[in-house]
């Protein structure tokens, strides 16, 4: 669904597979991960679309399907003590956009899903 007007909308997802051995984000393209769990994969993809968001951007909407993530990026008190750096450079690089953070049901992010677990097959 298109976000409504003036904002952008920016979508992450992070894809494990075989117990963390395979790892990959998506952003506009993809990137190889070291051995990760799958939440360190969801936050590099968000933490990456939030280094390359434009300075010209106001207002975005960050969808993800992961709801800790959401959750902990809106709640900084209930970010795990091993996440608060990362999520301290995401929020500091997102200090001036008008950020709506949204979890997005997995069928509604098929499409970047299966874009990214391909890329760890």
């Amino acid at each position: 669904m298109p976000p409504p007007s003036p904002y952008l909308k920016l979508n992450f997802d992070g894809s494990v597979r075989n117990n963390g051995l395979r790892a990959s984000l998506l952003w506009m393209t993809n990137r190889i991960l070291p051995p990760c769990q799958a939440i360190k994969a969801e936050l590099l993809g968000l933490k990456l679309c939030g280094l390359k968001v434009d300075t010209q951007v106001i207002h975005l909407i960050i969808e993800g399907d992961s709801s800790n993530i959401i959750k902990w990026s809106l709640e900084p008190k209930w970010t795990p003590r091993r996440w608060i750096t990362t999520f301290d450079d995401i929020r500091c690089h997102l200090t001036w956009i008008n950020a709506l953070f949204q979890v997005v049901n997995r069928e509604y992010n098929s499409l970047a899903d299966e874009l990214d677990k391909a890329t760890t097959t």
